[in-house]
This record gives C-alpha cells, sequence and structure tokens, in this order.
C-alpha cells in the first residue's frame, strides 16, 4: 500500500501518512483486497510447487 502510493502515485512519505487518514475506508478495503489477492497468489505457487516436487520424483 504504501510502496504504491509512495513509488507508483509519487507521493511523499507525509503525503501517504495524510491520504491513508484521510481515505480510512477506502484503504481497509484496499488491504482486504490485496490480501486476498496475496492468498490466492500463495495457494496457486503451492500448487505448483507440489506440482513440481512430483516431478521430481519422478525423474
Amino acid at each position: 500500500m504504501i510502496f504504491n502510493l509512495v513509488k507508483e502515485q509519487g507521493l511523499t512519505l507525509e503525503g501517504a501518512k495524510k491520504y491513508m487518514k484521510e481515505n480510512r475506508k477506502a484503504v481497509k478495503h484496499e488491504l482486504k483486497s490485496e490480501k486476498s489477492q496475496f492468498s490466492e497468489i500463495e495457494n496457486k505457487l503451492k500448487h505448483i510447487k507440489s506440482g513440481l516436487i512430483a516431478i521430481k520424483e519422478n525423474l
């Protein structure tokens, strides 16, 4: 979240802090969305890992 505000949107750290204070509901929604996406990615990576381990065992 902070990375996005600072690096991608060009805000300063103070600007990011102010944005997060003024937009608490939007920030909470974005964090929930990011957490869901990370969880989904983690599950896909675990599935890929188990597939690769199975391939390695068959070699």
